[in-house]
């Protein structure tokens, strides 16, 4: 059975449901579960659609490669596609935020460092007023929500 298996396609739209469709026998193949190759599946399609909208194809033998390696547990998806000098500052920049928010154990951690104490009371203030207020009138005080009919038990709307 094969560990990876590699495609090189066009930047053409209707080329990412070909490699959704492949990708996913390969997976099903290494005998995953339904849900993790849809999961992987969508992941694939989303990366391919991203390589297509940013890539630079201006030169005609440009494509988009895409790259499935399976190990024991481990599932890893490369795509590699073609970009211009201008892409560099940005990718960069892309590049040092991913590696300081592995540096925490939870992201939201990274989150909560980066901002200022009073800009989280801030936002968490005007949240309430905005947003969660409302939504509790809605569907608890017998707002439009409750004329629905619509229960919140659990607090799940809310």
């Amino acid at each position: 059975m094969k560990k990876s298996i590699e495609f090189k396609i066009e930047p053409d739209w209707d080329e990412i449901e070909k490699v959704r469709n492949e990708s996913a026998e390969f997976l099903q193949s290494h005998e995953l579960s339904d849900d993790t190759i849809h999961s992987l599946s969508m992941i694939i399609s989303e990366l391919i659609e991203n390589g297509i909208k940013y890539g630079n194809f201006k030169v005609v033998a440009n494509k988009v490669a895409v790259v499935i390696n399976i190990d024991h547990n481990t599932v890893t998806i490369e795509v590699f596609n073609p970009v211009d000098e201008s892409a560099f500052s940005h990718l960069s920049r892309l590049d040092r935020t991913i590696q300081w928010i592995r540096g925490y154990q939870d992201p939201f951690e990274a989150y909560v460092e980066r901002i200022k104490f009073g800009a989280v009371l801030l936002f968490s203030g005007l949240w309430l007023l905005i947003v969660y207020a409302p939504v509790t009138h809605w569907v608890w005080g017998g707002g439009w929500l409750a004329g629905m009919g619509i229960m919140d038990f659990a607090g799940g709307i809310v």
